[in-house]
């Protein structure tokens, strides 16, 4: 749900992320980038044994039937593909939501595994105020 990005901005995302990895969030994992691949089972299928850093905002639209999805049914492949999922608290509407608060559906909790700190704004806000400040 979001539009392509340039190959620098690319590069500049996993700077970030791997900056962020002496903190925990890189999980000491090498990063892989794709293309084409959608939606994380897409990504999962590609790579079995994934591991996703995402923000509890993701996933609470991860898990959203509203997307078409058959969520336990996805949930059971990502699951069968050995997908875990890192999450990091955010912003949700007035406050802060943690992994903690987001309703998993029984049986795939371990798939989840909560990340230290928060972030107050979205990636997508971050990338704007970075843009401002180089212009």
């Amino acid at each position: 749900n979001k539009p392509a990005i340039s190959v620098p901005e690319l590069l500049r995302r996993i700077a970030r992320v791997q900056a962020e990895g002496a903190h925990g969030v890189g999980c000491g994992r090498v990063l892989t980038v794709t293309r084409g691949q959608a939606t994380y089972l897409d990504k999962a299928r590609a790579r079995p044994g994934s591991a996703f850093i995402v923000g509890s905002d993701a996933v609470i639209r991860f898990l959203d039937p509203v997307w078409g999805y058959d969520v336990a049914g996805m949930l059971a492949e990502l699951r069968a593909l050995g997908t875990h999922f890192y999450v990091r608290a955010r912003r949700v509407g007035r406050g802060i939501m943690g992994l903690e608060q987001i309703e998993i559906p029984d049986g795939f909790s371990g798939m989840f595994h909560r990340l230290d700190g928060h972030s107050e704004i979205s990636s997508s806000q971050l990338r704007a105020e970075e843009q401002a400040q180089v212009s």
